[in-house]
């Protein structure tokens, strides 16, 4: 698409629309993705840039919208080999202490309720790196 129908397309108010269109809690998943892939093309633009990132509200349900995606796609990939659990490290602090917990993100296999002894991993990590150590961390516990 040229940058001149871009252009077009963020004048035409569609940002604003697809904005509030995204934050509204009734619009079903498969309205999102297709609200999500025309902001994508509005803000290849220098004005639809320039609005996205001046309205932050929009900015927030986007990226939450997108890790709600990104969480369902993981779910759906290990569902029978794997629950993943999020703990606020703020409001669990004995959980912290507990397991020696010193950097965040962690990472912490359990099998049958017991810690799998090297499973933990601290800090941040690509999609792909995550993807490679979790396969090699259930096949080395025989999870299939």
């Amino acid at each position: 698409m040229s940058q001149s129908a871009k252009a077009e397309l963020f004048r035409s108010k569609i940002f604003k629309t697809v904005s509030k269109t995204l934050q509204s809690t009734a619009s079903i998943n498969f309205m999102a993705g297709k609200c999500l892939r025309v902001l994508t093309v509005v803000a290849t633009c220098a004005d639809g840039k320039t609005a996205m990132n001046r309205d932050i509200s929009c900015a927030a349900v986007v990226v939450k919208r997108l890790a709600k995606a990104r969480k369902a796609a993981t779910e759906y990939e290990y569902e029978d080999k794997l629950t993943v659990v999020k703990i606020d490290h703020d409001a669990n602090p004995r959980l912290i202490e507990k397991y020696k917990v010193y950097g965040l993100p962690t990472l912490i296999l359990f099998k049958n309720g017991q810690e799998v002894p090297e499973s933990m991993r601290e800090g941040a990590i690509t999609k792909v790196k995550l993807k490679d150590y979790v396969d090699a961390l259930l096949e080395s516990i025989s999870v299939s």
